[in-house]
This record gives C-alpha cells, sequence and structure tokens, in this order.
C-alpha cells in the first residue's frame, strides 16, 4: 500500500514518536478488532471502531467523517487483522486516504494505551465529557465538531456557544448560540472544546492556529487516546481520551450499538501534570 511521505504537522510528529515507543517497547498483538458500518443519526450514539491488544489495551477510531469511511468494512478485513503487529499499521496514519488513516490512528492509539499500562502512569479519572476543563457563566466556548448531546448539556448551563461544524445541514443562529462553517469564529471564544475528529480529518493543525487567543484548549473523546506530547506541543492543554476496562465486553457493546458504559472509561491529562513520552519509556 503506497503511503506518502510522512507530512511536517500533527501526523508526522506523532508517527515519528510512535516509531520511537515501538523501538523500545515491544507491542502485544491484535486480539480484537471492531470495524462498525456507520450509519449515523442524530439520536444514536457516535460509533469508534476499535483495535483491541493481546494485554487488553484499545485504540479507537471516529468513524462518522462521512462517505470517506464507507468501504471500511471491505478494505480491512477483522481476520486480517487479528494477530497482526500494531507497529507495522502506524504510518498508515501520514496516508491520503481516511480509512487507511483511522486505522493508523487506531494502531498508535492502542499502543499509546499499553505504555500507559507497562510504564504504570494513570491519567486522572473524567467525571464528564468536558475534560475537567473549568468553565465559568461567563465564558464564550468554541466547541469543534457537533455532537447534539453534548452540546445540549452546555446549552442547558447556559453557556455562550460557537459550535464549528463542516456539515452544511447543522448551520443555525441564535441568540448565544451558533453553529458555523467558520473557523474563524474560534478566535473570539476564550475556551476550546475540540473532538479528536480533528486528528483524523486533517484540520488539526488549522484548528489550533484560530485558538491562540483561548485561555484553554481541550481535545477531548476516544480517538485522542494517543501519547499527549505533539498535542501540547501546539498548545493544548488538556487531553481527554478513553481507556479500555473490559475489551470484550466492549467489543460486545461497539456491535450491539450501545455506548461503552462501564467497560471503558474517560480520562483527562494535564499538560502541567504529564511527564512526557521518554520518561514514561524510561519507566516500563
Amino acid at each position: 500500500m503506497a503511503i506518502r511521505t510522512v507530512p511536517e504537522n500533527i501526523r508526522g510528529e506523532l508517527i515519528e514518536l510512535m516509531c520511537t515507543v515501538v523501538a523500545r517497547v515491544t507491542p502485544p498483538l491484535i486480539t480484537r478488532v471492531y470495524l462498525p458500518d456507520p450509519q449515523p443519526s442524530p439520536d444514536k450514539n457516535a460509533e469508534f471502531g476499535v483495535i483491541g491488544l493481546a494485554d487488553g489495551s484499545a485504540g479507537f477510531f471516529y468513524a462518522w467523517l462521512g462517505e470517506t469511511q464507507r468501504g471500511l468494512s471491505a478494505r480491512y478485513q477483522e481476520r486480517e487483522l487479528v494477530g497482526a503487529n500494531p507497529a507495522d499499521l502506524i504510518t498508515l496514519y501520514a496516508s491520503d486516504n481516511d480509512i487507511d488513516r483511522s486505522f493508523g490512528l487506531a494502531a498508535i492509539n492502542a499502543i499509546s494505551q499499553h505504555l500507559f499500562n507497562v510504564s504504570g502512569f494513570a491519567p486522572s479519572i473524567a467525571s464528564d465529557s468536558m475534560a475537567s476543563l473549568a468553565l465559568a457563566p461567563e465564558d464564550h466556548i468554541g466547541v469543534v465538531g457537533y455532537f447534539p448531546s453534548f452540546i445540549q448539556r452546555l446549552r442547558e448551563r447556559g453557556f455562550r456557544l460557537t459550535v464549528i461544524e463542516r456539515k452544511p445541514k447543522f448551520v443555525c443562529r441564535e441568540p448565544g448560540f451558533e453553529v458555523t462553517l467558520d473557523p474563524n469564529k474560534l478566535r473570539f471564544c476564550n475556551k476550546v472544546l475540540a473532538t479528536g475528529a480533528i486528528l483524523l480529518n486533517d484540520t488539526f493543525d488549522s484548528v489550533l492556529e484560530y485558538c491562540r487567543r483561548a485561555d484553554a484548549v481541550a481535545v477531548v473523546g476516544p480517538t485522542a487516546s494517543c501519547i499527549p506530547d505533539p498535542l501540547f506541543a501546539r498548545g493544548v492543554h488538556i487531553v481527554g481520551g478513553t481507556q479500555c476496562v473490559d475489551l470484550n465486553g466492549l467489543i460486545e457493546r461497539a456491535r450491539a450499538g450501545r455506548s461503552f458504559g462501564e467497560t471503558a472509561r474517560k480520562y483527562t491529562i494535564a499538560a502541567g501534570g504529564y511527564p512526557g513520552v521518554h520518561p514514561l519509556l524510561d519507566d516500563q
């Protein structure tokens, strides 16, 4: 499979770091895989693909990007992935193909979770989807990615919200609430919550450029469960990911279209409390 030269962006740096990791730590082989055939709907939970390793670690990828991910389960067969080394999938994250890039990031996330486990690094458990971001009534919050239930919770708390979306059907404007296609509106937000999907749709670096004035920027979601070093280096303050607790149970719930529930837990890593990938490698 032809892969272009690793780009000089978040993807390039994350791939380079993960190659350093697997040179020091041999990741477990892939034992479980879930490849969704996504059908996005406002009344459904967002769907994620899953790569599970022999030690119970799991890597996720957001599966609702749209048409560019269709045919995912035809391009990759679960039976062909089981028994594979996730390290062999890392460079797929450099691909221009969204399906390949999804698998590359899932492999990176799975290996990252394995590194956390073997190094003894335990991220703080998150109580909600806000990544422990301290919010005040006067905040103007920017949200990158329209997730109806998440947006509704913020609106119920009375926050002024600007939501950046790529799908025109969601665009609207009301007092204190706007959904727009224009990422430049993030410049007026003092706190920003971005979903991990920006690591997949190749918008991470451009989105961060619009957040330079923000007091705090958080990137959250199962797709953001990677080693956070490159994110922190680019100005992200908090990364919120997902850690698998019960791999078999998680796969079963995913296949049934259910949320992960007790089979996974949300966590947060703050830039100021994270030791860095190299100390983690020294500790394993």
